[in-house]
C-alpha cells in the first residue's frame, strides 16, 4: 500500500501535469511525513488529489475542497 501511495502522489507519470506539489511545496514536496504535519501542507496535497480527479467517482469534488479547513492553523 505505501509504494501505491507514493506512486500515485510523487511518481505517477499520468499526473505529472499536476504535479504542482513541486512548484508549491518545493524541496519538501517529496516529504509525505513533513506534508502530513502541516495544515497549509496537507490544504495542497488535497487540492492536488482534487485535480488529479483519482477519486472523484467515489468521493465527488469534496476531495479538492479545503474551504473548510480553518486557515488559520499550518
Amino acid at each position: 500500500i505505501v509504494e501505491m501511495v507514493i506512486h500515485y502522489l510523487f511518481e505517477c507519470q499520468t499526473y505529472a501535469r499536476e504535479h504542482y506539489l513541486d512548484r508549491v511545496l518545493g524541496c519538501q514536496s517529496r516529504d509525505l511525513k513533513g506534508i502530513l504535519a502541516s495544515l497549509h501542507k496537507i490544504k495542497e496535497l488535497l487540492k492536488y488529489v482534487g485535480k488529479t480527479g483519482r477519486f472523484k467517482t467515489t468521493l465527488g469534488d469534496a476531495i479538492g475542497d479545503v474551504s473548510h479547513l480553518d486557515p488559520k492553523e499550518g
